[in-house]
């Protein structure tokens, strides 16, 4: 919920819901417009050619991603605008999506590939002039599925008996929730009340909600993927409370 959005609040937002089964994530576009005002009669005073509010930006994604490309153009009556890559107009398709709400102008790429690179233009006019603003597209190719996960290291934990523990890595690589487990002295963890296992991002963690003295010992994170397996461990030591 936003409570009050300014036009820098205008983007991609996306939602990831995370447990122990999986992630499934949705996203959607929020374009935030300026207040508009009523129409006044046009006379040849108030008419004027278009004017660059907001320029494109330039961009950089990895393949496959998709791009938005938005710019504010002013003019009255309402500018029309074109879309160029180089000198060769864009033209829509299942790719290529191209709208206007007011005075924002969008160009949308589904999918961005390779041969997509390169320098994007709106051009904008009306009867009293036109005007262009540019960016540049940058797609770099998907990251090596072929590199094997990495892990930071467990740090070692103690705490007094009844308190929470946790321990916590950062994965890097192509790896599901279902691929991180959890061993305590070699022995698989199974998910309970007090043993949570969460995967969140890149952030695997296991959540000790209530911990006894027998609780102490070596506990070990396992990653793996179809490209390799890493693993780290730490000492949880859990103190009386005598």
């Amino acid at each position: 919920l936003i409570i009050e959005p300014f036009a820098e609040d205008s983007g991609r937002y996306e939602c990831v819901a995370v447990n122990v089964a999986g992630e499934a994530r949705c996203d959607a576009d929020c374009i935030v417009q300026s207040p508009t005002k009523p129409e006044k009669p046009t006379t040849p005073g108030s008419e004027k050619p278009p004017h660059i509010v907001e320029k494109l930006k330039s961009q950089s994604v990895e393949e496959g991603s998709k791009v938005i490309f938005r710019c504010r153009i002013e003019g009255k009556p309402t500018p029309t605008a074109r879309w160029l890559r180089g000198e060769n107009i864009v033209k829509p398709s299942r790719y290529f999506q191209m709208t206007r709400q007011g005075e924002y102008y969008q160009l949308v790429i589904s999918e961005a590939f390779p041969e997509d690179e390169g320098t994007y233009k709106c051009v904008a006019e009306n009867k009293l002039g036109s005007i262009q603003t540019s960016a540049q597209l940058k797609v770099r190719p998907i990251e090596n599925l072929d590199a094997p996960p990495t892990i930071t290291a467990l740090k070692d934990a103690s705490v007094t008996e009844g308190m929470p523990a946790q321990f916590k890595t950062t994965v890097t690589g192509k790896v599901k929730a279902t691929s991180v487990q959890w061993f305590r002295e070699g022995a698989l963890i199974p998910e309970t009340p007090d043993f949570q296992m969460i995967f969140d991002g890149n952030s695997a963690v296991l959540l000790i909600g209530t911990t006894y003295e027998e609780d102490s010992g070596i506990f070990t994170v396992r990653v793996t993927s179809s490209t390799g397996q890493v693993e780290s461990s730490a000492k949880l030591t859990v103190k009386s409370k005598d």
